[in-house]
């Protein structure tokens, strides 16, 4: 049977504890000895793994908030989690077998009428995505900010973006501004290169000037074999006459339609806080 050998110590901070003998002192005959190695004070330790846990923890939430930011996500949408329903459930899987998707350039298109949540699971997507691959996405971002931000001011994808297709054309007609910091080809592979690219309202911008930069995007996504997944308000054959016969043929290769049905509901959450609001009143 081992015998531990204690003794009452001090600390400053925190006052008497019982220490325990870790290692006793030995000579060695040959000029080396070891001294007495006593236990340190356990509340010491405590708060050191404490700090340590906590460092870990902040680094953790300062690396998803960087690759959260990093998708560009609009900020309503920030907090918003991906649920049980069937369109949460498709894009879920998408987000599981997302290297497949990369590799093979498959993406989805949802369509259907405006408030029945598109946006709000395409965000919810993206940024479990961005949770799971944080650290990744995070050394990414920070590696080229500086270059970004002097370029143009605006946060780089970094493999995940989300983008209104309805400011695309706005993108492109500030390029023809005298000192203008971008050209055109600039502005495009901000779409062109990321790993996944969620392009929403597409539809929503009637002019030719858009309609024909966003077939290129998907024209040059489909050469490079990279996912994309559209959103927008359009049945599919309007959405294949706007983008054009040449991108049409190459999502009907590459896209699996998905028809989001059902209220606004927008306009559901409205009726409700109105009447929510007329209770209180009464």
């Amino acid at each position: 049977m081992t015998n531990i050998k204690t003794m009452m110590r001090e600390c400053t901070q925190h006052g008497p504890f019982e220490a325990t003998l870790v290692c006793a002192a030995h000579d060695y005959g040959n000029g080396f000895a070891t001294l007495d190695v006593w236990s340190g004070c356990p509340s010491c330790r405590a708060e050191q793994r404490a700090r340590e846990v906590a460092a870990v923890e902040a680094e953790r939430v300062r690396l998803r908030d960087i690759a959260r930011k990093a998708t560009c996500v609009p900020p309503r949408f920030q907090l918003a989690q991906l649920g049980s329903s069937k369109l949460h459930v498709v894009l879920r899987e998408f987000a599981d077998t997302l290297a497949d998707h990369i590799g093979a350039g498959t993406g989805l298109a949802l369509i259907g009428p405006t408030g029945t949540g598109k946006t709000y699971a395409l965000a919810a997507m993206l940024l479990e995505l961005a949770d799971r691959h944080a650290e990744h996405i995070a050394a990414e971002a920070e590696r080229e900010a500086l270059q970004r931000d002097v370029r143009n001011g605006r946060a780089a994808s970094h493999g995940l973006r989300y983008a209104n297709a309805e400011y695309i054309g706005m993108e492109l007609r500030n390029t023809f501004t005298k000192g203008s910091p971008e050209t055109e080809l600039q502005v495009l592979r901000d779409y062109t290169t990321p790993r996944l690219l969620v392009l929403d309202e597409v539809g929503a911008a009637s002019d030719e000037h858009t309609r024909k930069a966003i077939a290129t995007i998907l024209c040059v996504r489909y050469e490079n074999a990279v996912p994309t997944i559209l959103a927008g308000n359009l049945a599919r054959s309007e959405l294949e006459q706007y983008v054009g016969a040449r991108a049409a043929d190459r999502l009907a290769e590459s896209t699996k339609f998905i028809v989001a049905t059902g209220p606004s509901r927008r306009r559901a959450t409205a009726v409700s806080t109105a009447n929510n609001s007329a209770r209180g009143a009464a």
